[in-house]
């Protein structure tokens, strides 16, 4: 029969092994987890981010050559516009069209796996292909302009409509995702997560709107993924949304004569 006295020292026993054994060992184990997470961990983190800031700078380094060739073909072809555009001074609205391929490239998302810290993301160039600028010298005279000034024409919205398409959202969505599965931590990726859903909400929600201001920059350009939809806008141009600036400088034009409307 086992006396209180002997469970005691038992108890003891059990105590001192503990502590003389497994203790050092849990202990040390602690310190362990402890040094890892506020030391090496964020540490090593540092390291992989410094790398992937040095291999994305080669690769920008890398890109800029082919860069620098389509801006200065770009600048090449607004050059050209601009010496087509009459010379003389506008007696009204004045408007000069063209519409001009050009070659873009993407950045796209790639993915660095590491072992011990959360992956790397880096952007680099994808490749080359053709979209449809039309481009717009859009010219007004003196007087037109200083209505334009005088009752701030400049914010009227002339285009509304939605700022991203189907295309560029799933787009963005996807390099959301990419980004996310590079945390090892799920409640970091979860977070994360979190946030994209309310950007998304935001791109989803958001407009471009096109003021009478922003066609009187020279050149007023729009790009588009095909020719057909750069032939449709230039129409567009030229049939409706021309006619329409020309309607409201008129209308504003007109002088503050009395009228008697009779119902």
């Amino acid at each position: 029969m086992i006396t209180r006295e002997g469970e005691m020292e038992s108890e003891t026993f059990i105590k001192l092994v503990f502590y003389m054994f497994i203790a050092p060992f849990w202990l040390a184990w602690k310190i362990s987890v402890l040094a890892w997470n506020f030391v090496f961990k964020p540490l090593n983190q540092s390291i992989s981010d410094k790398r992937a800031d040095t291999k994305q700078k080669q690769l920008d380094e890398a890109a800029q050559t082919a860069r620098d060739a389509r801006n200065a073909a770009r600048q090449q072809q607004l050059d050209a516009l601009q010496a087509a555009a009459p010379k003389s001074l506008p007696e009204s609205l004045r408007a000069t069209i063209q519409i001009n391929s050009v070659t873009v490239a993407d950045r796209e998302q790639r993915r660095i796996n590491r072992v011990f810290a959360d992956d790397s993301i880096v952007y680099v160039e994808g490749e080359e292909r053709t979209e449809y600028a039309v481009d717009m010298i859009l010219e007004l005279p003196e007087a037109q302009r200083a209505i334009i000034k005088q009752y701030n024409l400049h914010e009227y919205v002339i285009e509304d409509e939605p700022r991203y398409s189907s295309d560029q959202l799933a787009q963005i969505e996807q390099q959301h995702d990419g980004r996310a599965a590079a945390f090892k931590n799920p409640n970091v990726a979860e977070i994360f997560n979190d946030q994209t859903r309310e950007i998304m909400n935001m791109h989803k929600a958001a407009r471009l709107q096109t003021k009478l201001g922003d066609y009187l920059v020279s050149p007023c350009t729009k790009l588009f993924k095909n020719r057909v939809e750069a032939n449709q806008y230039a129409e567009k141009l030229k049939t409706k949304i021309l006619p329409q600036i020309k309607t409201i400088l008129e209308a504003n034009t007109a002088g503050e004569s009395p009228q008697t409307i009779q119902l």
